[in-house]
């Protein structure tokens, strides 16, 4: 990574094209290949919403639109611990992307805990 951190939606975009890349390592079985929908839907929404709150015509649009993108990332996280803990796929990738699915969803959900006000930035 660069020497200035990424800006959520290039990290969220980043982040959608590993999952591309990750869902072909998927097992072709009916489970395998119904999470792998799942999990393309959800890992792709979270820079595509993010970047949709770029665009909000208000505060209250903005909010709205970054906690689709926080939903969105927590989703994602239910279908990645799924493929973990049912071992349909062992591969040290995985746990990589679980990871920056957790940082991504605490990132976004502080996005929309400050915007709301709920938050003491320090």
């Amino acid at each position: 990574m660069a020497d200035k951190p990424m800006d959520i939606r290039e990290r969220t975009f980043q982040f959608g094209l590993e999952i591309i890349q990750f869902i072909e390592k998927i097992p072709h079985t009916r489970t395998g290949n119904s999470i792998a929908n799942q999990l393309i839907r959800s890992g792709t929404s979270i820079g595509a919403n993010a970047q949709e709150a770029l665009a909000a015509s208000s505060k209250a649009d903005f909010i709205y639109k970054t906690n689709i993108a926080l939903r969105e990332a927590r989703e994602t996280q239910y279908w990645i611990r799924l493929l973990m803990e049912s071992k349909l796929i062992i591969d040290k990738e995985i746990e990589t992307l679980f990871q920056e699915s957790d940082e991504i969803t605490r990132i976004l959900g502080a996005i929309v805990s400050t915007a709301r006000g709920k938050r003491k930035i320090r």
